[in-house]
């Protein structure tokens, strides 16, 4: 795992690695990611097991990534701005839900052409959605 790779972890957590002491073996991300030592944490510290183990399950799931864009799956939402015209301050903003293979395609081979604001994975829809029956 290098600088600026993004890890998505089973829980549906999506972070950045924003820095690596290789001397003391610790990696630092962007923001919390759950499953880190048990709880949420900004930092895996590969002296601990539970850290190891959280390491590990990323690099056998292949949950490490460089571009953002390959750790998006179906089921998935996420808010874009894309340019309208030709003034550099003309864009819109929208959401799209990833709800099948050929979307998530197109949204791969589009990414030049707009950027993404943010993700709703969809182990945290799953997670935090209100069923009213």
């Amino acid at each position: 795992m290098e600088m600026n790779f993004y890890v998505r972890t089973e829980y549906g957590d999506i972070a950045k690695l924003i820095s690596i002491d290789s001397k003391h073996k610790i990696y630092k991300f962007d923001k919390e990611i759950f499953g880190v030592a048990g709880s949420p944490s900004d930092i895996l510290d590969l002296n601990d097991d539970w850290d190891r183990d959280v390491l590990n399950d990323l690099i056998d799931n292949n949950r490490i990534k460089l571009y953002l864009t390959d750790l998006l799956e179906v089921g998935d939402i996420i808010k874009y701005d894309i340019p309208t015209g030709l003034e550099p301050n003309e864009h819109s903003i929208g959401y799209t839900d990833i709800s099948n293979d050929e979307i998530l395609e197109n949204i791969k081979k589009e990414s030049n052409h707009y950027k993404i604001l943010s993700i709703i994975a969809h182990e945290r829809v799953k997670k935090d959605e209100y069923k009213t029956c």
